[in-house]
């Protein structure tokens, strides 16, 4: 028969796996969100770089005609 301290030993075990996949799990999402702000704002700075050459270029052209 089973020691009943080594059984509920391993459900200890087993209940902090969990939590800590739980854990983890919310971490990464939370990971994830910040990624996703992180690149929605570097793609507006890009659009913004971007409209900033045309503008200039315009401007340029403009100029030698």
């Amino acid at each position: 028969t089973p020691d009943p301290l080594w059984s509920r030993g391993l459900g200890d075990v087993y209940k902090r796996q969990i939590k800590n996949h739980q854990t983890l799990k919310l971490q990464l999402i939370g990971f994830m969100r910040i990624m996703k702000k992180f690149l929605i704002l570097s793609m507006k700075l890009q659009e913004v770089s971007l409209m900033n050459l045309l503008m200039q270029n315009s401007l340029l052209e403009s100029r030698l005609t």
